[in-house]
């Protein structure tokens, strides 16, 4: 009886945290969405403001939220301030930059809804389709917005017409849809669908036919769920340990993508668990594997996490060495390697954590 109870108690919690965290989020759906207009249209340096100040006061509350504190979305949420404070430096110099900042802004909610199952978290209840229509030009872009509600279907819909209008790079977006139905929709059957489909498409071109046909060839549809994830690591990711972070070989982007997914879902349903260190471990380097905009790497943010949170796990100096390496060469270039002191005093600070 005690163990029902508690069982009850446990299940309540988590509704009731789901519920506040989904009010919250809510607000900065909202905020940015009133931010349209400002990003995509208009040009009114006073309405961007204050529409920022907004939507940083709305992510300011969210964050506060105890499931956003979680080792697996709070480097999402540091990554979201540090927009913010890019955003903030460069509004009055360089406007145009600044609206481009806060577009991208859509592309970190992306990386942090993602990791929600669909069982506990389906696709966003809004009526802003049309607001989105009217304000977003490109079908990419709408694509976007579509998957940071968790609409798949549509995201996937506004990605195949942008691929077919030629505008965007095609191995890219095929790549997203793969993505979307591999790490969002756990849908092997539907990801080899779509990429039989567009290899008969016209006017797709030669780099994107080779890729969709290395990933066709690399999918397997049976189901590999019963496997626990320790077992699922050792077959999956650490065969290719050394390829994820030194190459972009498409023969890897399958198993990746599965893992990505069952790495995340792993994460939400048990935040305390002892592998949290691994899984850090294993979602920075796939993230970084990943080519982004930002100036904080997402990637770099889960490994840092996991050392700071995790300095006693055997996985914390696998971490900084990691991140070590990613710091390494995004500051190395044709003049050699140029370390700023105070990214050096870090990378020294994280260090003596794990010693």
């Amino acid at each position: 009886m005690k163990k029902v109870l508690f069982l009850v108690l446990i299940i309540s919690t988590s509704v009731s945290a789901s519920t506040e965290t989904k009010k919250l989020m809510r607000n900065v759906l909202e905020s940015y969405l009133e931010l349209l207009p400002q990003i995509y249209g208009e040009k009114d340096k006073t309405k961007l403001k204050k529409g920022l100040v907004k939507l940083q006061d709305s992510f300011e509350k969210a964050g506060h939220n105890k499931m956003l504190k979680r080792a697996n979305f709070s480097p999402s949420v540091k990554i979201i301030k540090n927009t913010f404070d890019e955003i903030d430096n460069s509004i009055d110099g360089n406007y145009d930059w600044a609206r481009y900042r806060a577009k991208k802004v859509v592309s970190t909610c992306i990386s942090c809804h993602s990791q929600l199952p669909n069982t506990l978290y389906p696709k966003v209840k809004t009526k802003y389709s049309k607001l989105i229509k009217k304000h977003v030009n490109t079908n990419f872009e709408r694509g976007q917005l579509a998957y940071m509600l968790r609409d798949y279907k549509s995201a996937i819909g506004y990605l195949e017409k942008e691929m077919s209008s030629k505008k965007q790079n095609q191995e890219e977006i095929t790549k997203t849809i793969l993505k979307i139905y591999l790490v969002n929709l756990n849908d092997p059957k539907g990801a080899k669908k779509f990429l039989f489909k567009i290899q008969n498409l016209a006017g797709l071109d030669k780099q994107a036919m080779r890729a969709a046909k290395v990933w066709y060839e690399s999918i397997n549809t049976k189901s590999s769920e019963k496997d626990n994830l320790s077992i699922a690591i050792k077959k999956n990711l650490m065969p290719i340990e050394k390829e994820i972070t030194s190459s972009y070989i498409h023969e890897n982007d399958v198993n990746i993508f599965k893992m990505q997914s069952k790495l995340n879902n792993f994460a939400v349903r048990n935040p305390r668990s002892e592998k949290m260190p691994e899984v850090l471990y294993w979602l920075g380097l796939i993230e970084n594997r990943s080519d982004t905009v930002y100036l904080s790497s997402l990637g770099d943010m889960y490994l840092k996490e996991c050392v700071n949170n995790y300095s006693k796990s055997k996985y914390a100096k696998k971490c900084f060495k990691a991140y070590e390496d990613s710091i390494s060469f995004s500051f190395s270039g044709s003049a050699g390697m140029s370390i700023p002191k105070e990214v050096k005093a870090e990378l020294q600070k994280l260090r003596n954590k794990i010693q």
